[in-house]
């Protein structure tokens, strides 16, 4: 009787781990399935938003001291952790209005001044005040999707639209930097004065 008891003593505290385990394995597989999701998720709107960077420069206009020369590329650079993966790295064999483009991946904040477009990682954004300050004397179109970067004193910010991404232009900066923006990316844009939206599409 003893020993048919701790069979079943046994079998029962073996199904309950078996069923553990298998509850376990069930949670991980789901978490799984959701980062790579996410994962992809991220991905293509990274993809997405590199095309966005592109099509600035087609839409941007930079004071002629910007350039040594008429063949002078148009310089974008990746400040922080770079979520491109070689997106970005394929614009090096692209033009854009006449220039050639070159990607470059600062490690000081000292060299933004040989830069056109500068894109700000999220990595940065403890130190997005004093990135924004040092911008604030060169004609640079400043880039990121850092919570709130328009409002903040960036020129574009990325946003989320209803399962899109959005773009915010803080016209104020944009013309103090002396880079001005095409009509025509406005319109698409919601734009920010100050602190304050303006309009939205």
């Amino acid at each position: 009787m003893s020993q048919n008891f701790n069979q079943l003593f046994i079998l029962i505290v073996f199904s309950r781990y078996k069923y553990s385990m298998l509850l376990i394995q069930s949670i991980i597989f789901a978490c799984l399935i959701v980062f790579t999701i996410n994962a992809q998720a991220s991905s293509a709107d990274y993809k997405l938003k590199a095309a966005y960077i592109y099509q600035f420069t087609k839409f941007a206009q930079w004071p002629e001291t910007s350039f040594d020369n008429n063949k002078s590329p148009i310089v974008i650079c990746v400040m922080g952790k770079s979520p491109f993966e070689k997106t970005l790295d394929s614009f090096s064999s692209r033009s854009s209005q006449n220039r050639s483009l070159k990607v470059e991946y600062l490690a000081k904040p000292e060299n933004i001044a040989d830069c056109h477009v500068v894109f700000v990682g999220q990595s940065l954004e403890k130190n997005l005040d004093n990135i924004l300050l040092k911008l604030k004397n060169h004609s640079v179109l400043s880039v990121s999707d850092i919570d709130d970067f328009a409002m903040r004193g960036g020129i574009i910010g990325f946003v989320k639209k209803q399962r899109r991404v959005g773009i915010e232009i803080n016209v104020t900066v944009s013309k103090s930097s002396g880079v001005m923006l095409s009509s025509k990316l406005l319109e698409v844009s919601t734009l920010v004065k100050g602190h304050n939206v303006e309009k939205s599409p």
